[in-house]
């Protein structure tokens, strides 16, 4: 089969595995777009790249929530499930 042959019965594949791609792979960045926002940027443009980062967001949730304890409960869970 010559090159320009191989290149095009290729070609659907490389298609698909793109489209795949961008479907499964957009709402993870869309998700991580958002949570570098405020809200009133959110609802404002919300397909918009941001202006500003705010990493700030994330400071404030660990030091407002327990999420600290709960990130420690599930590494003990997952460590002692492993030596099992």
């Amino acid at each position: 089969m010559t090159p320009w042959l191989d290149h095009l019965r290729r070609t659907p594949l490389l298609v698909f595995l793109a489209l795949y791609t961008a479907i499964t792979g957009g709402p993870f960045l869309w998700a991580a777009m958002m949570s570098l926002r405020t809200t009133p940027e959110i609802f404002d443009s919300p397909y918009a790249f941001p202006v500003r980062f705010h990493w700030e967001k994330f400071a404030d949730a660990w030091a407002n929530s327990n999420y600290h304890t709960y990130f420690w409960n599930s590494a003990v869970v997952v460590v002692i499930a492993v030596a099992l």
